[in-house]
Formats: C-alpha cells, sequence, structure tokens
C-alpha cells in the first residue's frame, strides 16, 4: 500500500540520519530498508494466496538481511527494523512497530496445537535481545527494553524490563577463567560415509516438513521445496563440509564451512558432528558447534559451542543427547552434557551438565512493569587514535594471541574488525559518507553492526561477526565472541542514541554470546562478564558478573 511504503520509507530515512549524521542518498541500500521492503512484498503474497511467492521473498529476506519474517503477520504503517539481522517476525501490530537488534515475536506451541502470537497496538518497541511469545496483548506505547521478555500481556504505557538483579561480586574474575577439563574424546561419528551424510540430511529434509505442517498446514512444502529452503541448503552445506573434514580434506571444508557464514550467516565448524534430524529455523547469527545426536532443536540465536569461541576444538565442546530443545536466546557453553529430551527455556544459559527429560528455566524471562524512565548518561569524550599502523600492528597482535589458544579465527572475522578500522579512521577524519560506506560493506559480508562512531582502543577482536552490534566505546584488547549487543537506549526508540546515551568499556574485557550492555554505564577494567547477562549500571574494575541464576524442573521419560 502506499500510505505503508511512505511511511516505511520515512521511519527508515530518519532512523538513518539520527544514525550516520546526514540521510545519505542510498539510504535504500541499508538493510533496515531492504528487510521491511521484503517483508511487505512478503505479506502482500500471502494475502493473495501466493503462498510459494511469499517463501520465496521470506527466504531471500533472510540471505541478505539476516531477517525471518513469518508472511501471515499483519502490520501497519511505519515498521522500522534497526538492524534486521537475527530478528524473528511473527505477529500482527498497528503503525510504527520498531525492532532493535537480536530481537523478536512469535508463536507458542502447546500439546502440538499453535496457541497463537502477539497482537500490539500502535507505537511498540522491542529493545535488542527482546521479545514477546504466545497470545498475548501489547498495548499502545509499549516499550520492551533490551533483554526483556513480555510472556504475558501489558498495558498501554509501560515499559517492560528484566526482573532479576545484576549478580556481582569482588574478585579478579578467576570464576571465569575457563579451565574446564575437556569433555573427552569425540564420540565415533559416521560421517566419513557419503550415503550416511545424505541420509541424515534427507531426515532434516523431513523434519523441516513435519514441522511446517504443523505451523502452517494450508502452506506444507513438498519434498522439493523444502530442499531448497534456506535451512535445509545451509544443512546440507555443513554435512558436506563435515564429510570433507572427516576425508581431512580440510580445504574443501573451510570453503564450504564459509559459504555458510557469508551466505546464511551462520556459524557451524567443520568439525562439528550434528546427527539426524536438526531443525534450525532461524539461520542468522545461530552457532552450532557440539556434538548432537538425532532430532536437535534450535531457535533463534542458539549458542552452542566451547566457552572460547566455536573454534576451539570438538573436546571442549557441549555432547547433545536426541531430541533437545534450545530455545530463543539459549545456550550451552563448554563441555557439558545435554541429557535426552532436555530443553533449554528461552534465555537459558547453562555452564553444566543438564540430566535427562529436564526443563532448565531461567531467571532472565521474567520481567516486571513499570513506566519508561531515562538511563543513565555518561560523559562522552572524543580520545586521538594512535596512527593507523600502530592500531593495525596491536590488532594483529591480539588475533594472533587468541589464535594460539583457541583456534585460528575466519576471515569473515578478520574482516569485520578490518572494515571497522577503515570507518573508524574516516569518521575522525569526518570523511562520514565514506564511513558509512565501509560500514555497510561490513554489514552486508560479515553481518557485524559495528558503528563507525564507536571509540574502541588497539588490540580489537572479533570471533564471530554475525550478530555482533556495538555502538559505545572501549578501551584496549577488546574481545567481543557474538551474538551480543552493546549500545543506547533512548526513550524515542525511533531516533539512534547519542554518544553519552552509549556504554564505555575498559580495558581487557571479553563479552560472551547473549551479553547486554545498554545506556551510558560504564565497565571498569578487567571486568569478568558471564554469557547471559544484561547490564544498564556501572560495573567496578575487576569485578565479576555472574549470569542469571536457572532452576531445572525434570519430567519423566517415555
Amino acid at each position: 500500500m502506499p500510505e505503508h511504503r511512505a511511511r516505511d520509507a520515512a521511519a527508515c530515512r530518519n532512523w538513518q540520519g539520527s544514525r550516520h549524521g546526514y540521510i545519505p542518498r542510498t539510504w535504500w541500500m541499508d538493510p533496515s530498508w531492504i528487510a521491511v521492503w521484503l517483508a511487505r512484498r512478503s505479506f502482500a503474497a500471502s494475502t493473495r494466496g501466493r503462498h510459494r511467492m511469499a517463501r520465496l521473498y521470506v527466504q531471500l529476506n533472510s540471505i541478505l538481511t539476516g531477517m525471518d519474517v513469518e508472511a501471515d503477520s499483519k502490520i501497519g504503517p511505519g515498521l522500522l527494523l534497526t538492524n534486521p539481522l537475527g530478528v524473528s517476525l511473527w505477529i500482527d501490530a498497528g503503525k510504527d512497530l520498531t525492532f532493535h537488534a537480536l530481537s523478536g515475536s512469535g508463536n507458542t506451541m502447546r500439546n502440538g496445537q499453535l496457541e497463537g502470537k502477539p497482537i500490539v497496538g500502535d507505537s511498540v518497541e522491542f529493545g535488542a535481545f527482546s521479545g514477546a511469545q504466545g497470545p498475548i496483548d501489547l498495548g499502545d506505547d509499549v516499550q520492551i527494553r533490551p533483554g526483556a521478555s513480555a510472556l504475558r500481556s501489558v498495558k498501554s504505557g509501560l515499559c517492560v524490563s528484566q526482573r532479576v538483579a545484576m549478580r556481582i561480586h569482588n574478585n579478579t574474575g578467576e570464576t571465569l577463567e575457563l579451565t574446564e577439563p575437556p569433555s573427552g574424546a569425540p564420540q565415533p561419528c559416521s560421517h566419513r560415509s557419503l550415503s550416511v551424510s545424505l541420509q541424515h540430511w534427507r531426515s532434516d529434509r523431513d523434519r523441516l516438513m513435519n514441522e511446517a505442517e504443523k505451523f502452517s498446514p494450508d502452506a506444507k512444502p513438498g519434498r522439493l521445496s523444502a530442499a531448497l529452503l534456506n535451512q535445509n541448503m545451509a544443512l546440507l552445506v555443513h554435512r558436506l563440509a563435515h564429510l570433507c573434514h572427516m576425508r581431512n580434506w580440510r580445504r574443501v571444508a573451510n570453503i564450504l564451512t564459509g559459504f555458510n557464514r557469508w551466505i546464511f550467516k551462520l556459524t557451524i565448524p567443520p568439525h562439528a558432528c550434528l546427527g539426524p534430524g536438526v531443525w534450525l529455523p532461524h539461520l542468522a547469527g545461530t552457532i552450532v558447534h557440539a556434538q548432537t545426536g538425532p532430532g536437535l532443536t534450535g531457535f533463534a540465536q542458539t549458542c552452542l559451542m566451547p566457552r572460547h569461541g566455536p573454534f576451539a576444538p570438538l573436546s571442549h565442546a557441549p555432547i547433545v543427547a536426541e531430541n533437545v530443545l534450545i530455545a530463543a536466546h539459549a545456550g550451552a557453553f563448554g563441555s557439558v552434557h545435554l541429557g535426552a529430551q532436555s530443553t533449554l527455556s528461552r534465555k537459558a544459559n547453562i555452564v553444566e551438565t543438564v540430566p535427562p527429560g529436564t526443563t532448565v528455566f531461567a531467571e532472565a524471562s521474567a520481567a516486571i512493569f513499570g513506566q519508561p524512565n531515562a538511563l543513565p548518561i555518561r560523559k562522552a569524550e572524543t580520545t586521538k587514535l594512535p596512527s593507523w599502523r600502530a592500531v593495525k600492528q596491536e590488532d594483529h597482535r591480539a588475533r594472533l594471541r587468541f589464535e594460539t589458544n583457541y583456534g585460528k579465527l575466519p576471515l569473515q572475522s578478520r574482516l569485520a574488525v578490518h572494515l571497522f578500522r577503515k570507518a573508524q579512521f574516516a569518521f575522525h577524519a569526518n570523511q562520514i559518507r565514506k564511513a558509512r560506506t565501509y560500514w555497510l560493506v561490513s554489514r552486508y559480508m560479515t553481518g557485524a553492526d559495528i558503528s563507525a562512531r564507536s571509540q574502541i582502543g588497539p588490540g580489537f577482536v572479533v570471533v564471530c561477526a554475525p550478530g555482533v552490534t556495538f555502538d559505545g566505546a572501549a578501551g584496549r584488547n577488546l574481545t567481543l565472541m557474538g551474538q551480543l549487543f552493546v549500545g543506547g537506549v533512548t526513550l524515542d526508540g525511533r531516533r539512534a542514541a547519542t554518544p553519552a546515551e552509549t556504554p564505555e568499556l575498559g580495558e581487557n574485557i571479553t563479552l560472551y554470546p547473549h551479553t547486554v550492555v545498554y545506556g551510558g554505564c560504564t565497565i571498569g577494567d578487567k571486568a569478568t562478564i558471564d554469557a547471559g547477562v544484561t547490564i544498564s549500571q556501572d560495573v567496578p574494575e575487576e569485578y565479576y558478573v555472574a549470569a542469571p541464576n536457572v532452576r531445572n524442573r525434570t519430567r519423566r521419560i517415555g
């Protein structure tokens, strides 16, 4: 509709103007606009009953921008997606809906039956790594803060925040030196055989068809259509890469794995061993480095990997039994075991073994409701950059130190740092158009959204680029593992935050997946931060911020 297109375009242009300092002539090349345009096309095709065409637009959107959208969603004019990569959208909404990085909304299923998707009013904002799920109603002007979840209805004008308080301890971070023993030698793998690899991929395809029938019986894809969907194409590429790895054809395996990283923004190393019947409905930003049994399910921003990144040896990765479900924004880190038919619920990030038949619930999924309040503002100062040569040399040395201990980083990770440095130096030289060009190239090629105005000291390392969003300041030796958000929050979510409204990180800090740092807070030097932590207040030097608690509920299997 003309009204929808005009308001969508105006919202996108205004956002870009507040972020880049000017409205680019090529504003339509921004992923935020491409994602909205393709989503509207899929909505229109679905309304006309052209389900195959709607699926085509959905798949194209996932490849180009990293966004997953259900074509039967109904959204009013003024849709804004500030960073579409990793956003999962299944919703009915009014006008001026805003989704920030790595957020999502979706349906719920109980006893094999769909319960319904969220229905929201006008001017609703989803902060980074936030979400709403199930048949709930969100009134007008509701704001969901970063890291929070709305699992029940919210009245108009309220703000949803995480209920759990930050668990902060005064120590030197030894708790997270991550020296846990490996989980043992990898179990025997049958994927040296091409026939077995293809048989497991056919199980992946059949699993996708069964799940699609549950969610949309009228639009169930056939075998060929299911085989050509992004999820199955990505799994086929990985199974071929794993086959080459098992046969010691390492160069071919790395090329195939790189295809998944560059095209689908999916990270599955070639030595990761996946059983048959895998279902990964949301690819962009997902990280899977584990040894899994049959029937693995991983929703948006699933993360299964060793504690120091997805390129460490498989002996340090999780071992996952059959029929395990990983909900959105959940993950397992290190040499842990997930028992058969266990479930990690939304935002459950664990570093301990989970018994069979156990559902792990996270405190981080609980929320409080109140009036929107302004966040603290820090004093933003512009620091002088060292020379280009000095910065690049220190970045190179930091990367080599990381690779010596935790495995070689792919080209995509190195390119994310290089393009950011090009954008950063151009921005400080007041060449804002050139800076945006470097940022835009990085956004499409690497999946990382690192603002050109960010002040990051030398020794910068990005481990897994897709899903990294950073807008703030940091000292020397910053390491970003992947699937994280650092940025500002405003009461008017449709404009970018000023530098004073963004976080400032000290030196020698590593941020792990599912970490959210927002507002004008300050994190001291050598602070240690667990995976899955949400921070909106100051953290002193050398303090340890622990992940939110989880609780287990065991059910009988069989």
